[in-house]
């Protein structure tokens, strides 16, 4: 956001919500600032016309990143032209809100997305629990077909001792 106004506006209502606020001038700051704090971005919110780099660039950017693909992008600009609100959403915006907003719809905005963002750390950790525990079955289902391996080439073993020492006919 380019606005001083609109950036105070922002950290107020965010502070209210409980949650920190990283104002970025323009679309190129809020790129570097995301490549530096990657882990701790629960939400973005950006203007569309900005210097250096606008929001339409630096939605492409947000969502062509496999680092911050899942972070809900809310964009918020004057802009009220459908097309190119609709092209924003084609680039993966996932939320438009017009200026100048209600403050309760936009807490309200913002909290649906923090409780979906939410939801998908949730979901990747369990994910990850879930690969961590089918390496785990994987290893003990490997380590017991050796196990039943190993216990057939004795079973053979000694029954091949076993008829060769009663009838050499049969052990040969």
């Amino acid at each position: 956001e380019d606005s001083r106004s609109i950036l105070s506006v922002y950290e107020y209502l965010l502070g209210q919500m409980g949650c920190n606020f990283i104002p970025c001038e323009d679309g190129l700051i809020a790129w570097n600032k995301l490549h530096e704090i990657t882990s701790t971005i629960d939400l973005i919110i950006s203007d569309i016309h900005m210097p250096n780099m606008d929001g339409k660039e630096f939605a492409r950017r947000v969502r062509e990143s496999s680092n911050f693909d899942q972070i809900p992008l809310l964009m918020a600009s004057t802009v009220n032209d459908i097309d190119e609100i609709k092209e924003l959403l084609t680039l993966g915006a996932n939320d438009y809100v017009t200026k100048p907003f209600s403050h309760e719809e936009f807490a309200a905005r913002i909290s649906a997305h923090l409780r979906t963002r939410s939801l998908m750390k949730e979901q990747e950790r369990l994910n990850q629990q879930l690969s961590n525990m089918n390496e785990i079955l994987e290893d003990k289902v490997a380590q017991r077909t050796q196990e039943l391996r190993e216990a057939n080439i004795d079973t053979i073993f000694m029954l091949a001792l076993a008829s060769d020492a009663k009838d050499t006919d049969t052990g040969n």
